[in-house]
């Protein structure tokens, strides 16, 4: 009887980080991979998949011939993973879970393959951007999970998002489009709707006036338009202000008695 083949591999830190995403998300294809961990090199990518899968770190799930391959994290993987120490930041589990959560269900799968695929998007696109890069790009909904008060309901309703991202940017409009005319913001009616997720505490705060949406230019005592929703340097006020002829007017104060953030939830109380 012919002995099995031991494949020995010397991982490497792309590799580790690699194990550690797939940990994470729980399903990638190679394309994912590429563009994630191998600046988009996808021949180079397979091989060292192969090699992966050979010493038994990933492994991969039934397919038809014409389907992509789905890959996987072995637990031989989330033993070394957690022996680490590089699975600290989430939620514990035991072999078991772990294996039982790897198992994404058909019903599911292509969900988290979307989700891979928006993912997958905001690096290949950031990647050539001088200006802006990822910091963070989770795809644990418990890690950034938050509870939101909803009208005519006693309890409030958890939101467990398939996505939270941090890039440091300043994205900026035309109010009126040059080329051709379309008009992106109308001052007159209207509403604006955003989850923001500070990384400072009130008392600490951005450390600056911070901006969520500012349209025109403050000026101190020049004739100009402009308004703003905006957060104190301290991060214990919001404030809705504007300005015209040199004219300041608050329009909203709303006082925040405490505002608490962490790596996995945040929560805010008003006075």
């Amino acid at each position: 009887m012919a002995r099995p083949k031991i494949v020995a591999l010397q991982l490497q830190d792309r590799d580790l980080a690699l194990l550690r995403g797939l940990f994470e998300c729980r399903v990638m294809t190679a394309d994912h991979i590429a563009t994630l961990y191998f600046e988009g090199k996808l021949s180079y990518t397979v091989k060292r998949l192969q090699k992966l899968k050979a010493a038994g770190f990933i492994g991969e799930r039934k397919r038809n011939a014409n389907e992509k391959s789905i890959l996987f994290l072995t637990r031989k993987s989330f033993v070394l993973l957690a022996s680490q120490g590089q699975l600290e930041e989430y939620p514990a589990l035991g072999k078991n879970t772990f294996e039982a959560r790897a198992n994404v269900s058909e019903r599911t799968l292509r969900h988290e393959l979307e989700i891979m695929d928006v993912k997958a998007v905001f690096h290949a696109n950031l990647a050539q951007s001088k200006k802006f890069s990822i910091l963070k790009f989770s795809t644990w909904p418990r890690l950034y999970e938050f509870n939101v008060a909803r009208n005519g309901y006693a309890l409030d309703v958890p939101v467990k998002p398939d996505g939270f991202t941090n890039v440091p940017a300043w994205l900026q409009y035309n109010i009126i489009e040059t080329n051709d005319a379309a008009t992106n913001l109308t001052f007159f009616e209207g509403s604006v709707e955003l989850w923001f997720l500070p990384d400072w505490n009130s008392g600490t705060g951005p450390g600056d006036w911070g901006r969520l949406i500012d349209v025109g230019a403050y000026s101190t005592n020049a004739p100009s338009s402009w308004w703003s929703l905006y957060f104190n340097p301290d991060g214990s006020s919001l404030y809705f202000s504007g300005e015209t002829n040199g004219v300041l007017t608050n329009y909203l104060n709303y006082r925040m008695r405490t505002i608490m953030f962490s790596a996995n939830r945040a929560s805010g109380r008003t006075t």
